[in-house]
């Protein structure tokens, strides 16, 4: 996202006849691009983050039921 946005900037240079008014309102116009692109980053890797989390507690869940499936075999009864 950042090389794109690097490029952007390149490409939306102002021509030589802009006006002061035109050059800082495309600055602040990617200035807010750039925020969105960040803040949607952001999000994207918070979501990749808990998704991790959520497999590898699945993971750890998993494990401790096989773990108990081992031990009921042995002993008089078998566990419920």
């Amino acid at each position: 996202a950042t090389l794109i946005f690097e490029v952007e900037l390149v490409a939306c240079r102002p021509r030589k006849g802009s006006s002061l008014t035109d050059v800082s309102e495309e600055r602040a116009r990617l200035e807010e691009l750039k925020k969105q692109r960040e803040h949607a980053a952001a999000a994207k890797e918070e979501e990749k983050k808990r998704r991790e989390e959520a497999k590898a507690a699945a993971a750890a869940r998993m494990q401790a039921k096989l773990e108990s499936k081992k031990g009921q075999g042995k002993g008089k009864g078998k566990g419920k």
